[in-house]
């Protein structure tokens, strides 16, 4: 192919148009030919002229003058480290004095050398002077001490008991008093020195203002070897807890809140509940119940449905199995925490119920003429009906027959093969006279039994107007 080239248009291109070419080609041979070659910027050892001031105390800062500056990688005082502030440029920087820092020469290192100053510098450690601070106060109240060189202080005792620093200047410290048992006390203030640690005493002493505590929420009951909270205002000085004559172990305590080992008995007792602080003694109950577990058998029960011979019943609808107690509707608000099952009329038979989940039977019953609120019943009850050809839970329904069930829990259960009771409810026609029912509380969240009861179906009676449960119980409780 042939090539004309206009020499006149040559000529007058822009001079880019021209160069752009001959420079590609430039480029192209120099990748075949020669490698390309950077400028590499090169590091410098440091060179440290002079420093100032000569002397200062943990956190003052220091200003370093030299060369090469900007690329430190270290700076220590006296062979302990300093905090590099700022890099300004690469004749000035500023570092500070930090706890590490010791008196000696300033040494500036990066990865080309070091430097070290001619002369030391001179780390200070000032004692703090304490000037004034309340002489009474309450433990965990927060007090303001004053005086200078606060600062430097690590740490506030009274006495042996240390106290946590929430506030701390030059010319101030503020603490939270915590508490101790002498009447008065030295505060002890410690400061770091050169070579350890040193301490100032408060030149008056310290005295706590003891207020006897206020109780103002405990439980009535509890299991023996289990904990119970107990809230209130100035608990800190509690230092025992009895119930009756026999003394709980304290496991956690604050000024609002303490929880309590309730400790063990031989029986289910009602004793005194007590605490007493610094040899006063204050009375929380004198009726708390220490529950210790038993095998408990309940016989010839008798549970109402909603109406009792035509009427709205007044009592024995709601079954308690911890106790053997009946309860009416009157007494659901009080004792609905307590309840284990009751039951309810459906299409001339009888429901059995463990938890009402959304209320429909509990707002079947009247109080005096009021139906109650149509509420989840609280306790998480579970049943399951024993089955006779099973060997393994014909002979836990034998026993239960014959009164001669020793134990009921869910060890025993796992032991015989038998399964948790998994229904809330039971409807008409899967339960009649005879039977034996497990029945098995759960807990809160409805996934651990914490206890196992056992009831045998004596008589059912199911009419227009009323419904009845017979029965027998055992129950693995207090």
């Amino acid at each position: 192919m042939n090539l004309h080239l206009n020499l006149e248009n040559i000529t007058t291109m822009k001079n880019f148009k021209i160069l752009f070419p001959v420079v590609l080609m430039a480029l192209s041979l120099m990748g075949c030919n020669e490698e390309l070659v950077y400028d590499v910027e090169v590091e410098n050892a440091p060179v440290l002229s002079s420093f100032s001031p000569a002397s200062g105390r943990q956190g003052d800062l220091i200003t370093i003058e030299g060369e090469n500056l900007q690329s430190i990688d270290s700076v220590t005082i006296g062979g302990g480290s300093a905090t590099i502030k700022y890099r300004i440029n690469s004749t000035s920087m500023v570092v500070m004095v930090n706890s590490e820092s010791k008196s000696g020469a300033i040494v500036l290192a990066n990865g080309a050398g070091s430097a070290q100053s001619a002369s030391d510098f001179t780390v200070l450690y000032p004692a703090p002077v304490i000037a004034t601070f309340p002489a009474k106060a309450k433990a965990y109240d927060k007090i303001v001490i004053e005086g200078s060189n606060m600062d430097v202080i690590t740490a506030v005792n009274f006495d042996t008991i240390q106290a946590v620093i929430t506030t701390q200047q030059e010319e101030l410290i503020e603490v939270l008093v915590p508490y101790f048992l002498n009447p008065d006390v030295d505060i002890i203030f410690t400061y770091p020195t050169e070579t350890a640690e040193a301490t100032v005493v408060s030149d008056s002493k310290f005295e706590l203002d003891i207020v006897p505590p206020t109780i103002v929420n405990f439980p009535t009951e509890a299991a023996d070897s289990t904990e119970i909270e107990i809230t209130g205002d100035d608990l800190y000085v509690i230092d025992k807890v009895m119930f009756g004559d026999v003394e709980g172990m304290i496991l956690f305590q604050e000024d609002t809140i303490m929880t309590v080992l309730v400790p063990e008995y031989p029986v289910t007792t009602t004793v005194p509940l007590t605490v007493y602080y610094r040899g006063n003694e204050v009375a929380v109950t004198d009726a708390f119940q220490v529950q210790v577990a038993t095998l408990a058998y309940w016989s010839d029960m008798t549970i109402y449905s909603a109406t009792k011979d035509g009427v709205p019943a007044t009592d024995s609808t709601f079954f308690e199995a911890t106790f053997g107690n009946m309860y009416g509707p009157c007494d659901w608000d009080e004792k609905k925490d307590k309840i284990h099952f009751f039951i309810g009329s459906m299409g001339g038979g009888i429901v059995l119920i463990g938890q009402d989940p959304n209320g429909t039977f509990v707002g079947g019953y009247e109080c005096n003429g009021t139906a109650l609120n149509a509420e989840k019943s609280p306790n998480n009850v579970r049943f399951k009906v024993l089955n006779a050809s099973d060997s393994d839970e014909a002979d836990l329904i034998n026993k239960v027959k014959t009164q001669t069930l020793e134990e009921l829990n869910s060890a025993l259960l796992n032991e015989l093969g038998v399964g948790d009771a998994t229904s809330a409810f039971l409807m008409p026609g899967t339960f009649a006279e005879g039977d034996v029912i497990l029945f098995q509380q759960y807990d809160a969240a409805d996934a651990v039994v914490e206890y196992t009861g056992a009831l045998e179906v004596v008589k059912l009676t199911a009419t227009a107007s009323e419904a009845s449960l017979n029965f027998n119980a055992y129950f693995g409780a207090y």
